[in-house]
């Protein structure tokens, strides 16, 4: 098997065998912290930075079978105003959830479910023909909109910047569809898709989508045929023009359970550990253990430029499974969920202290900042109602220093000339701003820093 990968790494020129750097995502805790979240099936953060996750199984009730969707917030503590929800109102009726196979977060960081089927008030998993994908108000847990799948196929899902939906089923020979923000079909990124699959994830422009599946490849050395499985299917175009597949062979070997894409840098993340209970993937290439990042260009090609592991404390290593991933709208968290955990929490919390640095003239993600560039922590900080961010640029050139909600939606421009080189000093008044957190962004000569920063009011 090596050798054949080997020839057609060297034919194609794959990127993906360079080193990451050393991941700074950092263990924080368990959630919740009783650990008693099992078989992970989804995960997603709200407009609040609380994280909403669900099993895939059912739990049992007074009143029958109850799939639950939970919220927390990021020290594993139940939401106040909604601590789960297992059903909605729709009209005079109530639709109880089934089997939770994905979550996603929209546009305005409402939460979106996908379930398998539904139940009735007794509990009893009916709908022999659908699935349904359900939207519903982050601050209430009421429904605000929901799609039938008639395929009856269990769906995951995908959210873009603009809250444009993909949705694709688990098992081959089904569309990717796409739904526009108020959940009306509008297209089909594929009409036939391949392979199993367990998540499919869409970059915050809507221009790639990345269909990963557990996909059989043969590659042929002479007389010997090697079958390969794993893969990632990648799509380029728009929800109005359409969609291409360009790629199948830059992650060859991979069989990933879950997967993300950080919204704040681009980086893609894919975990190698399955889709079904024990990984496909190559451990010539890849470690099922391992989530990598990749770092996309415009021409189709991909640099491993971040990892991050399950934190098994003080227990021996054991493959996790994983079945849910999700990161932060600020980019600074990252969630990880276990399907097959064995005996080990379900659902891991990370956090990083600052974004990779992306150097957009190259589209490199860069291990160090280059010398002369610095975007200090804003001073005071948590703050009321203004700061102070110091800043430096290596070379004279034009420089933009922006403000953005942690929905990526920008609040304020402080900088947008063309500076000297050295350090620079900006103000920021949040008057007319609500509390909570907000991102601040410097762009100067290619190099793109970011950080966070905390109004308290």
């Amino acid at each position: 098997m090596k050798k054949v990968l080997q020839i057609l790494a060297i034919a194609m020129l794959l990127p993906v065998y360079a080193i990451a750097q050393s991941s700074d995502w950092e263990f924080q805790t368990v959630i919740p912290p009783d650990t008693s979240i099992d078989n992970s099936h989804g995960a997603a953060f709200d407009a609040a930075g609380n994280l909403w996750t669900a099993p895939y199984y059912s739990s049992a009730t007074d009143d029958g079978p109850r799939n639950f969707v939970y919220c927390y917030d990021t020290e594993g503590q139940p939401c106040e105003d909604v601590p789960y929800v297992h059903s909605v109102a729709a009209g005079d009726s109530t639709f109880y959830f089934a089997p939770i196979t994905g979550l996603a977060a929209d546009e305005n960081g409402d939460i979106v479910i996908s379930s398998h089927r539904y139940r009735n008030a007794a509990g009893d998993w009916v709908g022999e023909v659908s699935a349904y994908i359900l939207k519903i108000d982050h601050t209430n847990g009421e429904l605000l909109d929901y799609y039938e799948v008639t395929s009856g196929q269990a769906q995951h899902i995908a959210i873009d910047g603009q809250g444009y939906l993909f949705h694709s089923a688990v098992f081959p020979g089904h569309p990717i569809g796409i739904l526009d923000p108020d959940m009306n079909e509008l297209a089909v990124v594929t009409d036939n898709r391949s392979g199993f699959a367990r998540n499919i994830v869409v970059n915050r422009e809507g221009t790639r989508v990345y269909q990963p599946t557990d996909f059989s490849t043969e590659f042929v050395d002479g007389d010997d045929t090697t079958t390969v499985s794993g893969r990632v299917e990648v799509y380029e175009g728009d929800v109005f023009s359409g969609y291409a597949l360009i790629d199948t062979m830059r992650f060859i070997g991979m069989d990933p359970g879950a997967s993300a894409v950080c919204p704040q840098t681009g980086v893609v993340y894919f975990a190698a550990s399955g889709t079904g209970g024990a990984p496909l993937t190559d451990p010539d290439r890849w470690d099922a253990l391992t989530v990598y990042g990749f770092a996309p260009d415009d021409q189709g090609e991909y640099q491993v430029v971040d990892e991050v592991m399950w934190h098994f404390g003080d227990a021996d290593p054991y493959n996790p499974v994983y079945r849910t991933m999700a990161i932060s709208s600020d980019g600074f968290g990252m969630v990880l969920g276990a399907f097959d955990r064995g005996g080990l929490p379900g659902i891991q919390y990370f956090e990083r202290d600052e974004l990779l640095v992306i150097d957009t003239s190259v589209d490199e993600v860069l291990s160090e900042v280059p010398a002369g560039y610095d975007l200090g922590q804003n001073y005071p900080n948590p703050f009321n109602p203004a700061t102070q961010i110091n800043f430096e640029i290596g070379q004279s050139g034009m420089v933009t220093l922006k403000v953005y909600d942690v929905l990526g939606r920008e609040v304020a421009t402080l900088v947008n000339d063309n500076l000297q080189a050295g350090s620079h000093t900006a103000s920021f008044d949040a008057t007319s701003l609500s509390s909570g957190t907000y991102i601040y962004t410097l762009e100067a000569n290619d190099i793109r820093m970011s950080r966070k920063m905390m109004l308290v009011k």
